[in-house]
């Protein structure tokens, strides 16, 4: 090999080298650029996806590789997150709009989405129950079965409230009974808090 091809081979190699090394700096800096579903009941447990570029994926670095926090509230990863998305499910926290941050655990940087989901006080959403006696069909905003009585306005004592289940049956659901094997099917349909935007009927006495 002549003096004048090796040269030519070495400043390749060192070409080829700074390419790579400049393609690895370049790789996306940690971005947010949305929220959905970017709203919930205040009782939390909503799945949530967050949308953005440069998310750490598994691999990159000890677990875990990321962390979510809904203003300051850490929120629990349901499954392992791409570059370009995560999903959680959010932690409990009173209504209002709420700021979302992303930390990068393997470059340690972090993104905010501000005012990004906004968690729903416990509400009616339509309809309403007749307070005197009589059956209502309404929209529950979300939430715990706590919330749900508190939403409706009946007394605890003397509320009940039906829901259907994935087969079209009835699902009671007593709150004001001491038999707590009274309201397992419930439950079951509703292990995470009864979701936003779900049809009931109720009774208030």
């Amino acid at each position: 090999m002549t003096m004048r091809r090796l040269l030519a081979t070495f400043a390749l190699v060192a070409l080829t080298g700074a390419f790579w090394t400049a393609s690895e700096a370049a790789a996306p800096a940690l971005t947010l650029t949305g929220v959905t579903p970017d709203h919930g009941p205040a009782g939390g447990s909503t799945l949530v996806t967050i949308h953005g570029s440069g998310l750490p994926t598994l691999g990159q670095c000890e677990p875990p590789v990321i962390e979510v926090f809904f203003d300051g509230l850490s929120a629990f990863t349901t499954e392992p997150p791409t570059a370009t998305q995560v999903r959680v499910s959010t932690p409990a926290h009173a209504g209002g709009p709420v700021n979302v941050t992303v930390i990068n655990n393997c470059d340690h940087t972090t993104a905010t989405l501000n005012a990004a989901y906004t968690y729903v006080s416990p509400t009616i959403l339509h309809g309403s129950i007749p307070k005197d006696g009589g059956y209502g069909l309404f929209v529950f905003g979300g939430g715990t079965n706590n919330d749900l009585v508190a939403a409706s306005g009946c007394p605890k004592a003397t509320a009940t409230f039906w829901a259907t289940n994935a087969t079209g049956q009835f699902v009671t659901f007593i709150p004001g009974t001491a038999v707590q094997a009274v309201n397992d099917a419930w439950n079951r349909l509703f292990p995470d808090g009864i979701p936003y935007n779900t049809a009931l009927i109720g009774r208030c006495v």
